[in-house]
This record gives C-alpha cells, sequence and structure tokens, in this order.
C-alpha cells in the first residue's frame, strides 16, 4: 500500500468490518455471502445486528467498546465451491463476500487474485472482504490484487502481544460510499500501539518461513510426528491431526508452549481436528525443537 491509501485502526477486527461496511449496506440491497471457514461471531454479528461483546477478541488493556451496526442476512458459503464457480454461487446480483485470505481451519489459502477478478467480473458492484488474520505478517500480501477492503489483527504473526484491528479500504470503494476513515485513541491504546510497533521493527518479513517449515517437517519426520498434507497450505502453518486437540493444546501448555487447535473458530469445524502450528518471521530453531520434544513426549499419550 501506499501513504495516500485509506488504513484505519481499530479496537479489534470485528469492529473493522463493521466501519467498513456499514456505509455500502446503506446505499445499496447488497446480498452477504460468508464463508463458513470465517470466525463463528460473524454469524452473531449479523443476526444480533451489534458487536457481539462476549465472543469477539478484545484489547488487551484499553476497554472493549460496543459499536453499532445493523441486522442482516448472511448466506454462508463453502470456499471450495465459490472458488470453483462463483457465478453459481453469487449470481449476479450486488455481494459482497467476506472471506479469509487464509483458512483457521487447515491454513489454505482461500483468496487469491484470480477469485478476486472472477468476483469482480460478476457484478462491478460486488465487494470482495479479506479477514487476513491468519495471514498479515507471514506472507507477501498485495491488497489491491485481492480485495475491496482488507482487514486483520497486529498481534498474529508480528507476535504483538495486545492486538490491535486495521483495515484497508480500496480508493474507489472509499470514494463512492463516502467513508469516512475512523481511528482508536492513541492514549487508550498506547500499551497495544507500542507493542505493534516494536514487534514491527523486529520482524524481517517472509525471507525465513519456508526455511523454518523446512524445518518443522524434518524434525518432525524424524520424531514420528504426523502432519496433515493439504494443497495450497500458506507456508507459514502446519495441521497437526489429533484425536484430542484441546487435551493437546493443554499439555503443551504446561510445557510453556502456546499452540491452537483448528477447532471451535470457525463456523464449521474442520474434517480431521488437530493442532495449528503457527510460524512466525520471529521464530527460533531452539523452539523448535523445544517444540517437537514436548509433542512427542503427549504422541505416547495417545493425543496425537
Amino acid at each position: 500500500i501506499s501513504k495516500n491509501d485509506f488504513l484505519a485502526f481499530s479496537q479489534n477486527a470485528t469492529t473493522s468490518l463493521i466501519m467498513s461496511i456499514t456505509q455500502p449496506l446503506k446505499a445499496k440491497n447488497y446480498q452477504i455471502f460468508l464463508s463458513s471457514h470465517e470466525i463463528h461471531w460473524y454469524k452473531s454479528l449479523f443476526s444480533k445486528g451489534e458487536m457481539p461483546m462476549k465472543e469477539v477478541t478484545f484489547p488487551n488493556y484499553a476497554k472493549l467498546r460496543p459499536v453499532p451496526f445493523r441486522k442482516n442476512k448472511i448466506t454462508i458459503i463453502e470456499p471450495v465451491r465459490l472458488a470453483k464457480d462463483p457465478g453459481k454461487v453469487l449470481g449476479k446480483r450486488p455481494s459482497i463476500v467476506i472471506i479469509s485470505h487464509v483458512s483457521r481451519l487447515t491454513g489454505e489459502i482461500l483468496l487469491t487474485s484470480k477469485l478476486f477478478r472472477e468476483i469482480k467480473s460478476l457484478n462491478s458492484q460486488n465487494i470482495v472482504v479479506a479477514d487476513g488474520s491468519q495471514a498479515v505478517g507471514a506472507m507477501k500480501i498485495s491488497v489491491k490484487k485481492l480485495a475491496d477492503i482488507y482487514i486483520g489483527i497486529t498481534s498474529k504473526f508480528i507476535q504483538a502481544e495486545p492486538h490491535i484491528g486495521f483495515c484497508w479500504i480500496a480508493a474507489d470503494i472509499v470514494r463512492y460510499f463516502g467513508i469516512k476513515s475512523w481511528s482508536i485513541s492513541s492514549y487508550e491504546f498506547r500499551r497495544e500501539i507500542y507493542s505493534a510497533l516494536r514487534s514491527l521493527k523486529m520482524v524481517r518479513l517472509r525471507k525465513n518461513i519456508k526455511s523454518l517449515r523446512i524445518a518443522f517437517k524434518k524434525v518432525f519426520r524424524k520424531n514420528s510426528i504426523p502432519i496433515l498434507h493439504i494443497p495450497h497450505q500458506a507456508d507459514h502453518l502446519l495441521i497437526i491431526p489429533s484425536s484430542n486437540p484441546n487435551a493437546a493444546v493443554h499439555e503443551l501448555k504446561k510445557n510453556g508452549i502456546i499452540i491452537s487447535t483448528n477447532t471451535g473458530w470457525s463456523l464449521t469445524e474442520p474434517i480431521i481436528s488437530g493442532l495449528r502450528i503457527s510460524i512466525s518471521p520471529l521464530l527460533k530453531l531452539t523452539q523448535i525443537k523445544r517444540t517437537t520434544q514436548v509433542l512427542a513426549e503427549i504422541k505416547k499419550d495417545g493425543f496425537i
């Protein structure tokens, strides 16, 4: 993005979504399509017509504030079907499509420049909203070739512990709908802003992600730790199949290792449940070895 692009900051990604699509929804009778791999509380957002305060992630230090919205009918779609035949899924009416850039369930890259072009060719008024929460900080992103609106958070791969949301919007969308910029209080969010800026200065994006992925796979293979083979998976995510992922996460946490599952996050559940290994550019080889040691131990307990 350039310095003249629209870029706004929010208390979380959900606030960014609300602020970015409110004006388009007021201006036109859009049909709304929500990918089944999206975060589960987006369904509550549209059905309740307000920020689902008890479900969303929130700032670590600043107070979470309610954000007004409106009830909207949504259609939940499978990203595989969308990629295969966008015209059949969306039809010709103006549509807002909300889809993760990278899936929380599988690590697959769901949104490509090709799919974006196809959706826009169906109807020039279509708006593609990309949720970049699983992508920003770990892969190269050309937002102008991927979406009309790109949202995300600062914490995931740049390891800024207290997170803040951000939102990029294409210039033609901003002009057409008269979208006004918004921001967060530099005082209330001073810790979040400081953490994000500090982490951004430390990150050297992408240059070592592939080598770290290779290192993980090599060490896992040596210790007989299985990895799901998933086509079109982003380099920075790996899924380890697990019969009891929550128990595995608990054991890992006791050993000081924070890994999440691929269950309980999205509107749909994965076909195979597992542990989600997120590879940050800041990860050290010693952390890979330690993680592998603990995984090998809990494998003996039947969790993997």
